[in-house]
């Protein structure tokens, strides 16, 4: 809720606000003085209770001196919202500070004029390590929330470059264990260590049970391996960047979810939060293909820049043609009534093979007739195809749909998806719920079904290829209302050589775990209920080779991106090593590079992706990366990961700067070094590197341009760069 400059604004709330259950009350801005002189005396006593304790634990300055709040109620008690801002008069810059109280815990805090996470075209290192960051924000807690101080962990999030801010996380934990939705953070100002902003969500007076009542990791994968079973199908994949089609045949585990750790199966939190519930069975494939790509067209006819369009092709049709096609079409009801409305000429360049085809988005509609009539229409401009189309036909009340005849309906969608798919339609079978029965509802039976979606899935081998199918809509007039199918073709489907469920589940013990925590919910009555739990995810199996892999097929897929890497300064291996500082200090700021087992492995040779991703992150765009990406693809989708020379790691920093083209120059540049001669074709690149403070030369003044860089060397050159761009600022 903003304030307006110029004066402050009453919070008169009429509404319900939904902090839990929560309804707001009339609230004021006043004097704080005279804050609470508006209250029946128990609310009185409340607010004032409420604002000292706030006032207790936090400093507010005197400059904010005008105050407003909200207030209100919910299953946990009190709830205030306090605001302090600086007067109209006030010469210095504005400053907004917010403060919510929940019984005796407050949940936030932000300051707005320290907290605007100013960005800065320079990185920039935090003024205090990790360990002061952590003091200064446990200090903070401790003092703001004294009661529940000792039940929290704070870990460092990480400290932006490019802005002014420290995130600390904040969790709870009972008997060792996290609890979930029991969470917050700190925002700290890196360079002065004060408070920006807080958030924390809590329980309060919750109990938890012993974590010793939990089962084995071996009772609790035979729990689970009778709750779960395996669905199996082909995946295509498409390469982006060279467009190659693959198809790899997946076990999908069918059961995922939230385990009581006591017992191995479904947890009930869910029945005991909302009671059962019971939820229709899903399919896949319900997306209808869609091509339409550019703007309606102003009239109801081609416009000149279509007719040219289509004049680029004799064979092209045009709009005559088009509806003789859909008038002989078997299963297209077009009426004589019906007139063009909208048309649009589409054209789709296929992104690998760089041809173009054409397509008609025709419309139809009856605008003055009684039912109203509307026909969608997408088709290939040049062979006249039908992609899909859809028909809407608007009854009245007075007009009483007949039964759906099921069967009937079901021979009208099958021979429809052999009229327009006959090169392929049998490579689909029909879904199960296709002939079932038709559902009554309502008093009397007065409802029933009057069209049925009729689904048909492919299969390679005997087995469904998910994601492509035919979809085909009949209603009780036995009209077909709607067509769409995704079909992909030039896709090589290897015969399967499927292994065993029992080798399956041997692989998914490998990598089952049971990570326990706390989870729950309050009631409507205020009482808080725990349950101690284990997130059961799911997997995927490649079927042929019965190895853990991703959605795709893809096994061992291990990332090495400095986002996704582990971020731990207290690495075993640095302590002494001249890179030492670097490493710690850019692991604060989340740039490191992937480690295991808390080793960071300096003298290891960094690779180019792992060097181009640290240019990703320190530079603050992705220049580098995309380049790496660009220039060592392999046929099979993978990379050709060289190791990082100096003289590569030059080329990479140049195209970080966008300075590619200036390197690239001839004779203007005078080498630095001694080993690098000026006609060599990376001059450019070292000597702007040099300019720039990146590499510095040894006392032979040698660049050693073909030797490796260690992920150690690596981590020092962007520390002393960023060290050397700050002394410059």
């Amino acid at each position: 809720m903003k304030m307006k400059r110029g004066k402050i604004i009453s919070i008169a709330m009429a509404l319900v606000m939904s902090i839990g259950a929560l309804t707001i009350s009339p609230a004021y801005a006043v004097d704080e003085s005279t804050a609470y002189a508006n209250y029946e005396a128990e609310e009185q006593a409340s607010l004032k209770k409420a604002l000292a304790k706030v006032k207790k634990r936090i400093t507010i300055p005197k400059e904010v001196s005008e105050f407003s709040y909200e207030y209100g109620q919910n299953y946990e008690g009190d709830i205030f919202r306090f605001k302090w801002v600086t007067p109209d008069d006030y010469d210095g810059e504005r400053i907004t500070i917010e403060v919510h109280i929940n019984g005796d815990i407050i949940t936030y805090y932000d300051y707005e004029q320290r907290n605007n996470y100013y960005y800065s075209s320079t990185p920039k290192f935090s003024k205090y390590n990790e360990t002061e960051l952590l003091k200064k924000a446990k200090a903070i807690v401790k003092k703001i929330n004294p009661k529940i101080y000792s039940l929290c962990e704070f870990k460092t999030d990480g400290v932006s470059l490019y802005r002014e801010t420290a995130r600390i996380n904040i969790s709870r934990k009972a008997n060792g264990l996290y609890v979930s939705n029991n969470t917050g953070y700190i925002t700290l100002n890196k360079n002065t260590g004060e408070m920006d902003a807080f958030s924390l969500s809590w329980w309060d007076n919750a109990e938890f049970a012993s974590k010793d009542t939990a089962l084995s990791k071996k009772e609790a994968f035979n729990a689970y391996k009778s709750l779960n079973s395996f669905d199996t199908y082909y995946i295509i994949d498409t390469d982006y960047e060279t467009g190659k089609k693959s198809a790899n045949i997946i076990y999908e585990s069918s059961y995922t979810g939230l385990n009581d750790a006591s017992t191995g199966k479904s947890t009930t939190m869910y029945n005991d939060k909302y009671g059962k519930s019971d939820y229709g069975d899903s399919y896949y494939g319900d997306e209808s293909l869609d091509v339409s790509t550019s703007v309606d067209c102003e009239d109801a006819d081609f416009t000149e820049a279509e007719l040219k369009a289509i004049t680029k092709n004799e064979n092209m049709l045009d709009k005559e043609k088009i509806r003789k096609l859909l008038e002989d079409n078997e299963f297209i009801n077009i009426t004589d009534d019906m007139s063009l409305s909208s048309s649009r000429l589409n054209e789709v360049i296929d992104r690998y093979t760089k041809i173009s085809t054409f397509y008609w988005t025709v419309e139809y509609s009856n605008y003055k007739t009684i039912p109203y009539q509307d026909l969608k229409v997408n088709l290939n401009a040049e062979t006249g195809e039908i992609i899909n189309f859809n028909l809407y036909a608007r009854k009245y009340d007075d007009i009483v749909a007949p039964v759906l005849d099921v069967e009937k309906a079901n021979t009208i969608a099958e021979n429809a998806m052999k009229y327009y798919l006959p090169k392929i339609s049998n490579k689909f079978k029909a879904a199960e719920g296709n002939l079932s029965k038709v559902l009554y509802w309502g008093e009397n039976n007065k409802y029933y079904d009057t069209s049925r979606t009729f689904k048909f899935y492919r299969y390679e081998n005997g087995i469904y290829v998910v994601g492509e199918y035919i979809s085909i809509t009949v209603n009780s007039d036995n009209i077909v209302t709607d067509f769409n199918y995704c079909y992909t073709d030039n896709v090589k489907f290897a015969k399967p050589t499927l292994v065993s469920f029992e080798e399956v589940n041997k692989e998914i013990y490998k990598h089952f775990t049971m990570d326990l925590y706390y989870t729950g919910y309050i009631d409507y009555n205020g009482v808080t209920h725990t349950y101690l739990v284990f997130n059961q995810d799911g997997y995927y199996i490649n079927a042929n080779t019965g190895k853990l892999c991703n959605h795709y097929g893809t096994e061992n897929i291990t990332s090495t991106s400095t986002n996704d890497a582990v971020v731990d300064t207290n690495y075993t291996d640095i302590k002494g090593i001249s890179a030492e500082k670097a490493i710690k200090e850019l692991a604060l700021h989340n740039i490191t590079l992937e480690t295991k087992n808390g080793k960071f492995e300096p003298n290891k040779i960094i690779t180019e992706e792992e060097f181009t991703k640290l240019c990703s992150t320190v530079l603050d765009n992705s220049n580098a990366y995309y380049d790496f990406r660009k220039n060592n693809k392999n046929d099979d989708g993978t990379y050709n990961n060289k190791n990082l020379t100096r003289t590569k790691a030059c080329r990479y920093l140049v195209i970080s700067f966008g300075l590619q083209e200036s390197a690239e120059l001839k004779g203007i540049f005078k080498s630095p070094y001694s080993d690098v001669s000026e006609k060599s074709d990376y001059v450019g690149y070292v000597a702007i590197c040099y300019a720039k403070g990146l590499i510095k030369p040894n006392s032979a003044k040698k660049f050693y341009p073909t030797k490796n860089m260690t992920r150690a060397e690596a981590m020092k050159l962007f520390y002393d760069y960023i060290i050397e761009l700050n002394k410059q600022s």
